[in-house]
């Protein structure tokens, strides 16, 4: 396995999904570790800071709602996202209402 694939197999287990919230703990060198993306200066802004996770690659690594991707290494869970048991039907008002008692 080389270090691209063995990059994509420890993100995917590293317990960070859609929805939590996480802190990019520290730069980055571009292609560190396998990941397969470049650290632009821009994003030492965001070292210390929390944000949440709005998709995963398993290439280009963990999107944050900066717009930016970060290897899963550097990120720190802070929390997870909650999750909502949904049995039955609702309206749009009533998911809505749900939606906003559980931010």
């Amino acid at each position: 396995m080389d270090v691209k694939e063995a990059y994509k197999v420890m993100q995917e287990n590293c317990g960070i999904e859609v929805g939590d919230t996480v802190r990019v703990l520290r730069e980055v060198k571009s292609w560190e570790i396998g990941w397969s993306y470049v650290w632009g200066i821009v994003m030492n802004e965001f070292i210390g800071k929390e944000l949440k996770v709005i998709s995963l690659d398993n290439g280009a690594g963990i999107g944050l709602e900066n717009d930016f991707f970060f290897p899963f290494f550097v990120l720190e869970l802070v929390s997870k996202a909650k999750k909502i048991n949904l049995n039955g039907s609702y309206t749009v008002a009533e998911l809505q209402k749900i939606i906003d008692e559980n931010k």
